[in-house]
């Protein structure tokens, strides 16, 4: 890949990440490395340790995208502005809540996962307002768990990946229209990109409140 569009593609997602930091008045405390995962990249040239090939492996070979706060990294495994901005959206919300998985009960590591992605996606809706959620016809996982396990189990899917992104981008998808509809303000969405959900269960009343409309 040429110097030129590595460039470029850099340049795309720290313009991305200035333009949904201006929108919610939010500091950029540093910009990560940015790499675009083409097939001749290697993961030993990056000199980050092994615990982030396997992000880097799925960016290669599935077009996956990944970012890092910590260090500071965006992996972009398909170059297209869903992807740029949904990950400006991750690095934002990492880098300005701080936020850890820590001592959480089960539910609310769910939830935290679902919030990271709700963001992302909201975020990627701010590039191209036409996307649409993933999983969006299925039934909703939290209603009937049960037959969304069969649907998963019938398509090879994992089921916990499946309820993550389904109500992660389903929750994007509503905060975005709320947002173009002036239902929800821009303080309260700054809150969601900067709040580190650290009190007992937060991120799943968090979820609880947004699934269920309500805005306070």
């Amino acid at each position: 890949m040429s110097k030129n569009l590595k460039r470029l593609i850099e340049q795309e997602v720290y313009d991305a990440i200035d333009e949904i930091a201006d929108e919610f008045k939010l500091n950029v405390p540093i910009y990560p490395e940015v790499y675009y995962v083409h097939k001749n990249l290697k993961f030993e040239s990056l000199g980050y340790v092994k615990e982030h090939k396997e992000s880097f492996q799925i960016s290669k070979y599935e077009n996956e995208s990944f970012s890092s706060f910590k260090p500071s990294f965006i992996f972009i495994g398909t170059w297209n502005t869903w992807h740029i901005f949904e990950e400006a959206g991750h690095f934002l919300h990492i880098s300005q809540s701080n936020l850890k998985i820590g001592k959480r009960s089960q539910h609310d590591v769910l939830a935290t996962h679902v919030l990271d992605e709700m963001i992302g996606y909201f975020c990627s809706k701010i590039g191209n307002s036409s996307r649409k959620p993933m999983f969006r016809n299925l039934p909703d996982a939290i209603h009937e768990r049960e037959k969304c396990i069969k649907i998963t189990e019938k398509n090879g899917w994992d089921f916990y990946e499946f309820l993550v992104y389904q109500q992660g981008y389903g929750l994007g998808e509503k905060l975005f229209n709320y947002y173009i509809s002036n239902i929800i303000s821009r303080k309260k969405i700054k809150k969601l990109f900067t709040n580190p959900l650290e009190k007992k269960n937060e991120a799943l009343l968090t979820f609880h409140k947004l699934k269920n409309n309500i805005l306070e």
